[in-house]
């Protein structure tokens, strides 16, 4: 597959991103009535969206396209950079078109976004490459393999969720030292997207190997 249909996919998640936001945003507003609350509240969803459509679309990537990629004679080299356009260039369009939503609409919850676009965008990141893990464990494992790393990779998201509001609220986990929560939340989702995105290359790179794909 040469880079302008990866470049496709990647437009094709962006778009479903953008009409799952729209989507909810419209029906929070019917349900709301005239309140522009759920339209300051788009770059969440974008968030919540683009990061649900890159997961799955990391998953499914491994059983559909990569296989498409070894029929039609593509490089290793060439199959790792078309999975990463698929997976970050629309992780890096959702925090843009976000950015210029809450420019558009200024107020506390907008202002809210722009203090944590990044560990925003680290989860975008991290959310492309436990897709991408997941369809390796898959690949290599076959589906009982994906279930149980799919049940893990949710019990750690539960336990990571848990944590982190539990000390963003002051609980014990604080213990009473005076931490910038949002610069902890920026570290912490930084190495974890360093982490997982190190991870899915490195199984990438065997699942490849195993599709004989040419150096």
């Amino acid at each position: 597959m040469k880079c302008e249909k990866w470049v496709r996919i990647a437009v094709t998640i962006l778009l479903m991103t953008m009409g799952f936001a729209l989507f909810y945003a419209l029906i929070m507003w019917f349900s709301t009535g005239t309140d522009a609350m759920p339209f300051v509240m788009i770059p969440y969803y974008l968030v919540l969206g683009g990061a649900l459509f890159v997961l799955i679309m990391g998953i499914t990537a491994y059983k559909c396209y990569l296989p498409v990629c070894v029929s039609f004679g593509s490089t290793r080299r060439d199959a790792i950079f078309g999975l990463q356009i698929m997976e970050r260039l629309p992780a890096m369009a959702v925090i843009l078109i976000s950015v210029v939503v809450c420019m558009i609409f200024r107020n506390d919850v907008t202002r809210g976004f722009m203090a944590l676009w990044l560990p925003m965008f680290c989860l975008l990141i991290c959310a492309g490459s436990l897709g991408g893990i997941i369809g390796c464990i898959g690949v290599r494992f076959g589906r009982i393999g994906m279930i149980l790393s799919v049940i893990i990779f949710i019990m750690c998201g539960m336990a990571g969720g848990f944590i982190g509001g539990f000390t963003a609220g002051g609980g014990v986990f604080s213990f009473g030292m005076n931490i910038d929560i949002s610069k902890l939340i920026t570290i912490i989702s930084a190495i974890l997207a360093v982490v997982l995105w190190a991870v899915e290359l490195i199984l990438m790179t065997r699942i490849l190997k195993k599709y004989e794909v040419k150096l």
